[in-house]
């Protein structure tokens, strides 16, 4: 029973790691409206623009948070592109996560 058990963990360990590895290769995104979530899975790139200029996130980008404008591009794991026409967004990268938040400064009717 113990070398079952530790062969399962071995294995789990084994798949974790191709998993991580494999990760390295694209990043996970999620973009959300007040209504819900519209765009959740994993793509190559993202591309859109802020104040400054017209930028990319790839994989394994460093720790980011802008606010975006006019368009979010989704490159996705087959190459095939996405285009989110939107107002105004938060885009948040952490850990190879990116989080987009749209319209988030949109007013608020009281």
């Amino acid at each position: 029973m113990f070398l079952k058990q530790k062969i399962v963990g071995i294995w789990t360990e084994y798949n974790n790691l191709i998993s991580r590895i494999r990760s390295k290769d694209l990043l996970q995104l999620t973009v959300r409206s007040r209504e819900g979530v519209i765009f959740s899975g994993e793509v190559r790139s993202i591309t859109s623009k802020n104040a400054v200029s017209v930028f990319d996130v790839l994989p394994q980008h460093a720790n980011f948070i802008t606010l975006i404008e006019e368009n979010l591009v989704i490159i996705k794991p087959n190459r095939q592109r996405q285009v989110l026409e939107i107002k105004t967004g938060l885009l948040k990268v952490w850990e190879n996560q990116a989080n987009v938040f749209l319209d988030v400064l949109s007013p608020i009717k009281v």
